[in-house]
């Protein structure tokens, strides 16, 4: 292993040219990106929750079924 792959014991990063992340969200939530041709059906999160959680409960419960 050469010098250059040590790990330092300490480093200093200047985040003041830092980026937000754009799939971070304050409320703990995570965030997806939707296709175009999804997003313009589904324009609100709660028709993309409503949409899964039907989906969710149309899949059967008994795993031995498939």
């Amino acid at each position: 292993m050469s010098s250059n792959d040590e790990i330092e014991p300490e480093y200093n990063f200047d985040y003041s040219s830092a980026k937000p992340n754009r799939f971070a969200d304050a409320e703990g939530r995570t965030l997806v990106a939707l296709d175009e041709d999804l997003a313009k059906i589904f324009t609100t999160d709660k028709l993309v929750n409503k949409a899964l959680r039907s989906l969710i409960e149309a899949i059967p419960k008994d795993s031995s079924a498939a």
